[in-house]
């Protein structure tokens, strides 16, 4: 339904390109998507993250209760594409309750949905306000193929709105296939993001919480490299329990500048029986910022990484 003014309540104003390259093109996997969704969360200072997979309707639901968003926060953030929250947002975007760096980074993480969806319906409540709208992938396509033309979603009714806080999106017209979609995902959203486990931040799947064993890699492990101290590292030297050896390293880079890094790296020997038991997802290093994983390989980039890459993976 309109305003008064008889003005659109929702706009989004994107470009074909913008849309094929940023949004439908962004990603080509489920976990890939999902994290972007996931990441939102945790930038709305939630604690919880349901996940509600329907194989036979073609339905993922995520839910969350964090701040939720009002109809300015819909149209000036949310569907502004390229919004950036460290620069826009006081602070440099950290959150006001729990006060957790962002994760997002480009503001385009919602145009991700759109590549194994093509129907998002979204609810959302904050400060008792409701609002809910649908957008539709083909829908944003046609307009935004007509330059200059803003896209507007379609409204939905405020009694449709069940949740009391936070923000609900449902994808449904999947392009992906999700038959084994909860084995699938709690493997890889465990292995997207390093604060899975934190106490104020649960991340579910059909009623069941992922956790840092879910990434099913910690048991092979037989030799650890941890950077800083032991008492900061006791977490990873009790899930790699498997290890016969592991040593501290130094974790300051840079001693005048400040700068530190923090992490491990794992190592197993490399003998066909062992190196059967390393998927090709973590035979690598990955490196995270805030929490939440932007390079799935650093040795594709490295000259020396076919050597590296038969004998170890980690994390940072």
């Amino acid at each position: 339904m309109d305003n008064q003014n008889n003005e659109p309540k929702y706009k989004m104003t994107i470009g074909l390109s913008v849309l094929e390259h940023l949004g439908i093109g962004l990603y080509s996997n489920v976990p890939a998507v999902l994290s972007e969704v996931v990441a939102n969360a945790w930038d709305a200072d939630a604690e919880n993250v349901c996940i509600s997979i329907d194989p036979n309707r073609r339905e993922i639901v995520i839910s969350d209760d964090g701040s939720g968003m009002t109809v300015s926060d819909i149209n000036e953030k949310y569907l502004k594409v390229g919004y950036k929250k460290r620069e826009s947002e006081p602070n440099q975007g950290i959150t006001p309750k729990f006060g957790r760096p962002p994760m997002g980074r480009k503001g385009i993480g919602k145009l991700s949905l759109f590549s194994i969806a093509e129907t998002i319906e979204i609810h959302t409540v904050k400060d008792g306000e409701k609002n809910a709208f649908r957008m539709s992938s083909q829908d944003i396509q046609k307009i935004a193929s007509q330059t200059g033309e803003d896209y507007h979603p379609e409204p939905l009714g405020s009694d449709l709105v069940q949740i009391e806080r936070g923000t609900s999106i449902k994808l449904t017209d999947l392009k992906k296939r999700i038959n084994r979609a909860d084995e699938f995902l709690r493997k890889r959203l465990a292995r997207r993001f390093s604060i899975i486990g934190r106490d104020d931040f649960n991340v579910s799947i059909d009623g069941e919480s992922i956790s840092p064993k879910d990434r099913d890699y910690y048991k092979h492990i037989q030799f650890l490299w941890y950077f800083g101290e032991e008492n900061k590292n006791e977490e990873i030297k009790k899930l790699c329990s498997n290890a016969k050896r592991s040593v501290s390293i130094c974790e300051i880079v840079d001693q005048e500048k400040g700068y530190q890094i923090s992490g491990w790296i794992g190592t197993v020997e490399s003998t066909v029986k062992k190196r059967k038991q390393i998927d090709e997802d973590t035979n690598s290093i990955v490196i995270f910022a805030n929490g939440k994983l932007v390079h799935e390989d650093i040795f594709k980039d490295m000259k020396e990484g076919g050597v590296w890459t038969n004998i170890h993976y980690g994390r940072d």
